[in-house]
């Protein structure tokens, strides 16, 4: 693996911190696991959330062996992915107020 990857010991910290900030961590929230109280919560929520520090950092692909064995660069090279049909377009309003 690259130098470049970064594992749990990177963003399990950050998990926690942000399962905490949203009110899914710890005993008090109802759902029997913190991923179902994230799955909950409103995307408005999550966004502003997300847009704070640590959060707002590039996204580094986690490379965890098993699901993901390869970052996608180096999976199309060697032509490990799914061969499936899929569709890709963009709208020209992303992004904008």
């Amino acid at each position: 693996m690259a130098s470049s990857v970064v594992g749990l010991d990177t963003y399990q910290p950050i998990y926690n911190a942000l399962i905490n900030q949203v009110g899914c961590g710890g005993s008090s929230t109802s759902s029997s696991s913190p991923l179902e109280c994230l799955r909950s919560l409103s995307s408005s929520t999550l966004q502003a959330t997300l847009s704070q520090a640590p959060y707002n950092s590039s996204f580094n692909p986690f490379i965890d062996g098993t699901f993901l064995l390869y970052f996608p660069s180096v999976a199309l090279s060697k032509g490990a992915y799914a061969r499936v049909p899929i569709i890709i377009g963009t709208n020209n309003g992303e992004w904008r107020d």
